[in-house]
């Protein structure tokens, strides 16, 4: 086990020489700094020490240079990916129209990771951006590990998937209607910008936030109508 470990901590390291990162890049990163980055993730946050550096080590590292589409919403997705430098746009299927933007130490695409469902909304590269990619095959080998744990995730993810769901039953029912030419405006990622701006929600982690923004609801109203009342 202690050869195995070496050998993929040596393919890590091996990588990141291979993509000539810039100095700010490399820091970010370096085994332990992703480590403790992967904490970010709620279903990753109880993880013990030894299940989050297995996993660090399972990552893909790979760039993106300024309009690559990372993601295309309608795909299934099967991985999750953590942008560790540079910033990424939630944009329109044409990249026209830009919904919200994910910066530095900012993950998008966990749902991938326990069910098939397709991506409800592109990504795309606004500046060079070093990204780590978390397959579902790497999580899963891993999980393969840790019995109990996976037990426990499997909970959460199912609970989350619950949310999901019914939002975006919901962001679909409003793109039926004529006045919603597209939802990617509703997409997790972009409600998560919103909260960020939000004073009382400025300093929160981006796992907290993306987990907030499962729970909201999405309300339509006409012209006119009383948002809400005094009293």
């Amino acid at each position: 086990k202690i050869k195995a470990e070496a050998g993929q901590r040596f393919r890590f390291n091996e990588l990141r020489e291979k993509a000539r990162l810039e100095k700010d890049a490399a820091v970010q990163t370096e085994l332990e700094v992703v480590r403790e980055m992967l904490k970010n993730v709620p279903l990753f946050k109880n993880g013990p020490v030894g299940f989050l550096h297995e996993l660090a080590l399972s990552l893909k590292l790979s760039s993106a240079q300024p309009g690559h589409e990372i993601i295309k919403k309608g795909d299934i997705g099967k991985s999750m990916f953590f942008v560790m430098e540079g910033i990424a746009d939630v944009t329109s299927e044409d990249g026209s129209v830009l919904y919200a933007e994910i910066p530095t130490n900012s993950f998008f695409g966990e749902v991938a990771l326990f069910y098939d469902v397709p991506r409800t909304a592109s990504v795309r590269a606004r500046t060079r951006c070093t990204l780590f990619e978390l397959s579902k095959e790497a999580l899963h080998r891993v999980l393969g590990h840790n019995a109990d744990l996976k037990s426990a995730m499997d909970v959460t993810a199912a609970e989350n998937f619950k949310l999901f769901r019914s939002r975006q039953a919901a962001v679909e029912n409003i793109g039926k209607r004529s006045e919603a030419k597209s939802t990617e405006a509703f997409s997790v990622e972009v409600i998560t910008d919103r909260l960020k701006k939000v004073p009382i929600f400025s300093h929160c982690d981006d796992g907290f936030l993306r987990t907030l923004a499962l729970t909201t609801s999405i309300h339509v109203f006409k012209i006119s109508d009383f948002v809400v009342r005094k009293g």
